[in-house]
């Protein structure tokens, strides 16, 4: 039976509208922030710098900051896995790229091999050389599924980690008391460092205020999920091809017909393209 889907055998949602599924400028968005929170202080002497509290006000206020480096340290370990799946995309391109490089040979050699058999169709050493293409361009489009699930698994758990990470500095900070922190720096701390200090407080809060890594990653990780759903219909119209190669009761080309090849090998010539960019332009 042939395949009404008109996007049969192509990239399918990998390429929308001539682009490529994952946009740009997200995964930059996101590249940023995991730039910005590996500088989170995870240790005493980063949070001096990076609050810009002195070592006075440290001393006199490290009770209550010592829960908030621990907990950047934390976060900073799922910032590192976060980093590693987005790294980690540069694999899933190549690979997309690969997959897209052997498109006109692969399906030159599979429409022409469906067609022998259709006239042949008692030809078991045809059904076989027919039958292996089929199985070699699963593999390697096997091979990209299994690598965008676990990169998306990675990302995905580093941001849930980092979020965790991040409501915990939310409610640390709300649970402190302004006033009596204030009160102990202006009670405690040298004239020269107060006004600082002061100020390094009102920084900490508004820091952490504005940290949201489930929004900054929330584009890319959709569109490396949508990536992911794409490679499993590429993989599903894979498997209906051996399916009809097995199935002798109707013709071999039956499922292709209807299916203009030089479309198909075009639009993974366009898939290879965007890719490309994408990797030169955001993740080069």
């Amino acid at each position: 039976m042939s395949s009404d889907d008109d996007d049969f055998l192509t990239p399918r949602g990998l390429l929308v509208e001539g682009s490529f599924v994952c946009d740009g400028p997200s995964f930059q968005d996101l590249q940023t922030a995991v730039n910005a929170s590996l500088e989170l202080p995870y240790t005493q002497d980063r949070f001096q710098y990076w609050s810009g509290i002195s070592p006075m006000g440290w001393n006199i206020l490290n009770t209550y900051f010592i829960p908030l480096v621990d907990t950047c340290y934390s976060a900073v370990q799922s910032i590192q896995g976060l980093g590693h799946g987005y790294r980690e995309v540069g694999t899933v391109c190549d690979l997309i790229l690969s997959t897209a490089s052997t498109a006109q040979s692969d399906y030159d050699a599979l429409f022409q091999g469906l067609n022998d058999l259709t006239n042949d169709p008692d030809n078991e050493a045809l059904r076989e050389q027919v039958r292996k293409l089929t199985a070699d361009r699963l593999d390697g489009v096997t091979t990209l599924e299994t690598k965008t699930d676990t990169t998306f698994g990675e990302m995905k758990d580093g941001t849930d980690g980092v979020k965790t990470c991040e409501d915990q500095l939310k409610t640390i900070l709300r649970n402190l008391d302004d006033s009596e922190l204030e009160d102990l720096l202006r009670k405690n701390d040298p004239e020269d460092d107060l006004e600082d200090d002061l100020a390094a407080l009102k920084y900490i809060r508004d820091k952490v205020a504005a940290m949201d890594m489930e929004a900054q990653s929330g584009g890319a990780l959709q569109n490396l999920q949508l990536a992911l759903g794409s490679v499993r219909v590429v993989i599903t119209d894979l498997t209906a091809i051996q399916n009809a190669i097995e199935n002798t009761s109707e013709p071999a080309n039956e499922i292709i017909l209807g299916h203009e090849k030089a479309k198909i090998i075009r639009k993974w010539s366009d898939l290879a393209t965007e890719v490309q960019k994408f990797k030169d332009h955001y993740l080069s």
